[in-house]
């Protein structure tokens, strides 16, 4: 309203306040300037946003700079009109480029303000939200479509390092999670090894915390050695999430040791005292970026005494350092190269390493407290607890499942209300924001797999409550796609299509397997139409699209190839469904009966509260018992 009432644009600036060169920017640019600053608040209504609380605005704005200057990168600077409507949108400024273009701005506004107005209804209208691919045709996939996806990522592979050549800094882990599923139902040797070399190259690197666990955002060289040392609960729960699948496929102690210390890590540092995780821990806590997760030479030999020549050999210290004489750790000798330089058994050095580490934990727990940022976030707590459940899947944890439980049960009581409505966050026990797409889909997700993991049929009933409103409020029925808010009036301007797969997986994608999973359980053919309209919708958007559309593809093999799936009937899931659960078997989904079912699916199985059972799905029907095991067996084809 102030903007209107005095007739001045706004300034937006949308940063993370987790980050250490979102502040350090926004300090350089404007907050610790006193002529820009000054400036600024004299002419304009300025106005400064956590992409964390306003996801939805970030993802507009950022749109906008993408329009205007062909740029995406921190943070985000915007002039707009009073209702938000963007004039001009770029990154970070320094203050003199800042205060020439807010000067630029201003004056055109003064001198001519319907050209203002013109520019800033041009660039609104190029956002508004259209369908991918326009139609409603059935259309068969092959296995074409997918191979035609794979083959030029293939040729981006890095042979050194892991990593792809598009951008490099991110681990992009849902690429990497169907790349597993492609080598696994085409037998592709190559793509299984670069898959294998990227994870044992992140092992290595400076992207893992190797003292205290959990991984890092992303880094800035091609070696994962130089991380941005920010660490946010989404990136460790969908980096949890690879490493469980590729333990199940390719099992290694490399990836249980990842899931082991990064859900630790988690619990010690991320959980809030009243319930649910906080969303991120900043990279600067000492004031200095790097000087928290660094250490010195000096700093290992007053710690570690005797062991500081094996640490400091095996995690690659130079006097020098790589930041201001401080060093990231990283892995930079094997076991067996240690054994045979410090004539140490194999064991003996293994054994060495762990007290070291519990040496330097506790060094690094008396430099400060780790202050996480405070929110609790929805779709953040949904994703780790659906990566504390592929934790129990592999590992078979009930502490895991324990705490995948308390945090869905969390979200259920604290974020979620009786007619299915999520909100955005919860700080001091305060709920603030309405639920965007993301909040949605993912918790639908994660109630879905507590589901599949404990037979409680209370999840996959709150996953289709909330899955019903979904569609209700984002289902847009003209373009046929979700969009990212709820849909009315108050939303209409920052409308946008959540598609693309980066670092974490899109709403849109996380939908579309949760209306496949739905529609599967529930028999609705409402959501099986849904699933081909969207995969339709996509088609186009798919080849070349590599990594970015990775979760869409994923669904692809459901269409081209041979898809089992079992109910085992039984009296507790406990025991028996971690033997069948620890498996990768992508092609074949397992279901736990442990009550009479009130599913459509499984009107057809009559419960035996007295043995267990195996029902194979064919025709619509579970209609086939099972004789025997060896008979599960050869259905989980890989062992």
């Amino acid at each position: 309203m102030g903007a209107r009432v005095e007739n001045k644009l706004l300034f937006i600036h949308i940063g993370y306040i987790a980050c250490h060169w979102c502040v350090s920017k926004t300090r350089l640019s404007f907050e610790y300037n006193d002529e820009v600053a000054d400036f600024i608040n004299q002419n304009f209504i300025p106005i400064l946003i956590d992409k964390d609380e306003r996801p939805d605005l970030e993802r507009y704005y950022s749109n906008i700079v993408q329009e205007v200057d062909q740029l995406s990168n921190w943070s985000i600077t915007s002039f707009a009109l009073f209702d938000g409507t963007p004039v001009f949108g770029t990154t970070y400024l320094s203050p003199e480029h800042l205060l020439e273009v807010a000067e630029n701005v201003l004056n055109t506004f003064k001198d001519d303000p319907l050209n203002v107005l013109e520019v800033a209804k041009d660039l609104s209208d190029s956002l508004i939200p259209t369908c991918p691919q326009s139609g409603n045709e059935e259309y068969s996939f092959s296995e074409r479509d997918i191979h035609i996806i794979v083959e030029p990522w293939k040729r981006k592979f890095d042979k050194k390092n892991g990593r792809t050549l598009y951008p490099p800094e991110y681990p992009l882990a849902i690429g990497k999670e169907f790349l597993l599923e492609y080598a696994y139902h085409f037998n592709d040797e190559v793509v299984l090894k670069h898959i294998k070399l990227t994870l044992d190259k992140m092992a290595e690197g400076g992207l893992y915390d190797h003292i205290n666990g959990g991984f890092f955002h992303y880094t800035k060289d091609a070696a994962w050695r130089c991380p941005f040392y920010e660490k946010q609960l989404m990136d460790n729960a969908v980096s949890i999430n690879l490493c469980a699948k590729a333990q199940q496929y390719i099992p290694s102690p490399l990836y249980k040791k990842f899931i082991e210390e990064t859900l630790q890590f988690s619990m010690r540092h991320l959980l809030a005292i009243d319930g649910g995780f906080h969303s991120s821990i900043q990279a600067d806590p000492l004031g200095r970026e790097s000087s928290f997760y660094t250490w010195t030479i000096d700093e290992f030999e007053q710690v570690l005494g005797d062991d500081a020549k094996l640490a400091i050999k095996y995690y690659g210290l130079k006097r020098h350092g790589s930041n201001d004489y401080r060093n990231t750790l990283y892995v930079s000798s094997t076991i067996k190269e240690l054994s045979n330089e410090f004539s140490l058994s194999e064991k003996d050095v293994e054994k060495n390493l762990a007290n070291i580490r519990a040496k330097l934990i506790k060094a690094f727990n008396s430099r400060a407290f780790i202050n996480p940022d405070d929110k609790v976030i929805t779709s953040a707590n949904a994703m780790i607890a659906k990566a504390y459940i592929s934790g129990y899947r592999v590992l078979g944890y009930e502490e895991y499942l324990l705490f995948a439980n308390e945090t869905l049960n969390y979200i259920r009581t604290r974020l979620m209300t009786d007619d299915g409505r999520l909100v955005h966050f919860i700080r001091n026990g305060k709920v603030e924001g309405e639920g965007l797409l993301d909040d949605y889909a993912h918790t639908i997700d994660a109630f879905i797999n507590m589901y599949l993991v404990d037979g409680n049929e209370q999840w996959i009933f709150n996953a289709k409550l909330l899955a019903d409103y979904t569609i209700s409020k984002f289902f847009d029925p003209e373009i046929k796609m979700f969009l990212n808010c709820e849909r009315n009036e108050k939303n209409s301007k920052i409308q946008t299509m959540p598609v693309a797969d980066g670092a974490f997986p899109s709403g849109g994608s996380v939908m579309l397997h949760c209306l496949a999973a739905l529609g599967l359980l529930f028999q609705d053919g409402e959501y099986k139409t849904k699933v081909k309209q969207l995969m339709y919708n996509m088609k186009d958007q798919l080849p070349g699209s590599g990594p970015y559309c990775a979760n869409w593809t994923r669904l692809l093999f459901c269409f081209v190839k041979p898809h089992h799936l079992i109910a085992i009937v039984v009296p507790k899931a406990e025991g028996i469904a971690t033997k069948y659960l620890s498996r990768y078997h992508t092609d074949t989904d397992i279901v736990f009966i442990n009550k009479e079912s009130k599913l459509p699916l499984f009107a057809h199985i009559q419960y035996n509260p007295n043995a267990t059972e195996f029902y194979l799905y064919e025709k619509g029907v579970f209609k086939k018992k099972l004789s025997d095991l060896e008979e599960l067996e050869s259905l989980l084809r890989r062992e």
